[in-house]
């Protein structure tokens, strides 16, 4: 009954500043805490095979020092938060940003 009535709870809106990744898309009541050093999720989703249905759990991963490699970010692996590899679009964007194939950069 009570896992139930979770599963069919509102969604929780997620807070303003969150670090970027794929949880957003499976993950809400997302909100940094401990000064930063942590991001919680109160609704992540994952697949239960012994309901047969998609439950929702809270999950936490920690920001300092940073888990996720530059090429990795934060996902949502069967309800637990977990770096993964960020799609080749996102790193062509994040390079780009930084001024491309790094031409112009000087040698320290």
């Amino acid at each position: 009954m009570e896992e139930e009535k979770a599963r069919n709870a509102p969604p929780v809106p997620n807070a303003e500043g969150i670090p970027a990744g794929s949880y957003k898309d499976s993950c809400n009541g997302c909100a940094l805490s401990g000064d930063g050093k942590a991001l919680t999720c109160t609704q992540c989703k994952h697949w239960s095979q012994q309901s047969r249905n998609w439950n929702l759990q809270e999950s936490t991963i920690a920001l300092q020092p940073p888990l996720c490699q530059p090429e990795e970010w934060i996902g949502n692996r069967d309800g637990m938060l977990a770096c993964e590899p960020k799609p080749e679009a996102v790193l062509a964007a994040e390079q780009e940003a930084v001024g491309g194939d790094g031409a112009g950069e000087k040698e320290l």
